[in-house]
């Protein structure tokens, strides 16, 4: 499930990402983080309607995909620190970042503690607590069961038949649970750990930039309390319910998905083009 046209992007840091180049004159530079369990290919139907007006760059988060774990690397603001020193040794100075579940938590991270690289937020499925919906409670404990007796192959299974329970959808589940399945059982165990020791609640509030919160309705992994905190904590967000997705927004339901991306990039871009009014800081 791999684009066939593809840059790749030398390791910077300890991360291994890639860039797609824009193929005009590039509007900005958008970031794209996964979930938790995979790496870059979770973009592959963003990637070619963005690249039409922007560099975009893929990231495989620490312990996932090509990027190692690395040694005291243990909470979701150390894979925050990461991105960020990826950043600045890509010299991309600034990105609308948008991230998916574990993602759109490093997203929220890198937004509270570098400010300066982040010009929008888009969080798709995402929490600053993680709050599990009571649909999924059955799985997060098989998930543990399975991560406990060291079967990678069984919570990969586990978690994409919970992601992707249609039938129509079996070569999603299929491609899920393979690199799923790839993970270190070590690596896997420390950031389903971060996950649960992880609350950036205080810091929603310091948030600045243009926000979108974008939440599956038939999402049975997170719950949407926890959605619903980043849309009532963070000042600039607003909320949108995609119908008939579930927690893999930009896998399931990539049409639609999409136009919300593009509007959303969209105005953000307009605003910050905007003069400011006579006497504005």
């Amino acid at each position: 499930m791999r684009l066939s046209v593809e840059e790749n992007y030398p390791q910077a840091g300890s991360l291994a990402g890639r860039t797609y180049r824009c193929e005009g004159t590039p509007e900005g530079t958008v970031l794209l983080l996964h979930a938790l369990g995979s790496c870059g290919d979770d973009w592959i139907f963003q990637v070619p309607v963005l690249r039409e007006k922007y560099d975009v760059l893929t990231l495989d988060l620490p312990g996932h995909g090509a990027s190692p774990l690395p040694p005291g690397c243990r909470r979701v603001e150390d894979m925050a620190a990461c991105v960020a020193a990826y950043l600045r040794t890509a010299g991309t100075d600034m990105v609308h970042v948008i991230g998916l579940s574990l993602g759109g938590a490093v997203a929220i991270a890198l937004a509270q503690a570098y400010p300066r690289q982040v010009q929008s937020l888009l969080l798709v499925n995402a929490f600053a607590r993680m709050h599990i919906h009571r649909n999924g409670r059955g799985r997060i404990f098989r998930r543990v069961f399975h991560l406990l007796r060291g079967d990678m192959q069984a919570l990969a299974v586990t978690v994409a038949e919970g992601v992707f329970p249609a039938p129509e959808q079996q070569l999603l589940m299929q491609a899920a649970a393979k690199r799923l399945a790839s993970n270190p059982r070590n690596w896997y165990f420390h950031l389903m750990n971060a996950i649960r020791l992880m609350d950036l609640r205080t810091g929603l509030r310091t948030i600045a930039v243009p926000c979108l919160v974008v939440s599956g309705e038939s999402d049975t992994t997170v719950a949407e309390s926890a959605k619903r905190e980043l849309a009532d904590m963070i000042p600039t967000a607003r909320w949108v319910s995609i119908p008939g997705s579930g927690h893999a927004t930009p896998l399931d339901r990539p049409d639609v998905f999409n136009q919300h991306m593009l509007a959303f990039l969209q105005e953000v871009s307009v605003s910050s083009s905007s003069p400011h009014p006579p006497g504005d800081s």
